[in-house]
């Protein structure tokens, strides 16, 4: 969730969800880039925790980068926080390479865990970082990962055999492929409950290593 979500309304509703629950779900929450300052990042803090009705945020990200805020600023609240107890980790929103190497070297506490990016079947440059990102103990939040669906005919054969196949819908072969990669976990959206079921369940299918190289090839 995001302080600017439905103008907070979400981490609101969210708060009513786990309530009796806090103990077993991870919450990610996030500030938007005007707010990258010291200051601003304490206070958003501040207002996220109201609205979510807990003490903690396990996961408190930057949404974007700010080009007139340095990252060691926003770190420097981060880790404000982290000796308060009101957050555990931090991670960083739409970070090209040079920003997230610079994010590793200003991450004095060692709580960057996660980078939260773009990636579907059109949008795949992060590929090309997931060995380094591994090595530096990071994992990705992948986003937006259904893509527009601008599947052509080929592309399109394939998912339905696959679909076919596994017994699954093209959503669920979709992220399932994703989170086949390596430290990749996907932030899903759903509008109905059909949906969030085949979102759930990309997580209990296992894409045969051959369909999961087909994939690679055809959408190189």
């Amino acid at each position: 969730t995001g302080e600017d979500y439905e103008d907070g309304q979400s981490e609101e509703l969210l708060s009513q969800v786990i309530a009796s629950k806090r103990d077993k779900v991870i919450i990610g929450s996030k500030f938007k880039p005007s707010n990258n300052g010291y200051d601003n990042v304490i206070n958003s803090c501040e207002g996220s925790l109201r609205r979510l009705k807990t003490d903690y945020i396990d996961l408190y990200q930057i949404q974007w980068p700010n080009p007139n805020i340095e990252i060691e600023e926003t770190f420097s609240a981060f880790e404000k926080l982290v000796d308060q107890g009101k957050i555990l980790y931090y991670g960083v929103g739409n970070f090209d390479l040079p920003k997230i190497k610079e994010a590793i070297q200003t991450d004095k506490l060692k709580k960057l865990v996660a980078i939260q990016t773009e990636y579907d079947l059109f949008n795949r440059s992060i590929e090309n970082e997931l060995d380094y990102l591994e090595d530096n103990n990071l994992s990705i939040i992948a986003y937006m990962s259904l893509g527009k669906d601008n599947f052509n005919h080929e592309e399109k054969q394939l998912l339905n055999s696959l679909s076919t196949k596994y017994n699954k819908t093209i959503r669920t072969i979709v992220l399932s492929w994703i989170i086949s990669h390596k430290n990749v976990n996907v932030l899903t959206s759903s509008l109905s409950l059909e949906h969030t079921k085949n979102n759930f369940l990309a997580a209990q299918v296992k894409l045969e290593e051959q369909d999961i190289l087909k994939i690679d090839h055809l959408f190189k």
